[in-house]
């Protein structure tokens, strides 16, 4: 769902959005329907979209980001050992591979760890 809406917010012209007037805010054009905008809170990670509204990230968010130049709170980068270990933990359980695993990444440098006991 995340890549659907990154592909339709690159449809979404810059000059379709603009700054609200409240600090953190935008109006977004719709794409779909003339006339039609959203509200988007970039600092909130909202949009009035029924997507946005659910506390998804919709394409709405993502160009007002994108103009901002600001990185979403409802899109955690994740990016240490420890991170991307805590992910692996909640979706494979204690299963999962430890923090060591993730703090060599290289190309090809795992290439025969079991990630799943079967």
């Amino acid at each position: 769902m995340f890549r659907q809406a990154v592909s339709k917010a690159q449809c979404i012209e810059d000059d379709s959005v603009v700054a609200g007037t409240v600090a953190g805010q935008f109006v977004v054009s719709s794409t779909v329907t003339s006339g039609r905008t959203y509200i988007v809170d970039v600092q909130r990670g909202f949009c009035e979209c029924y997507v946005g509204a659910s506390g998804a990230c919709c394409k709405h968010q993502l160009a007002a980001a994108d103009k901002a130049g600001v990185v979403l709170p409802n899109i955690p980068i994740v990016s240490t050992p420890q991170q991307k270990a805590a992910l692996c933990f909640l979706a494979l359980g204690p299963n999962g591979l430890g923090a060591s695993f993730f703090g060599t990444m290289k190309a090809g440098q795992h290439r025969n760890v079991k990630l799943i006991n079967s």
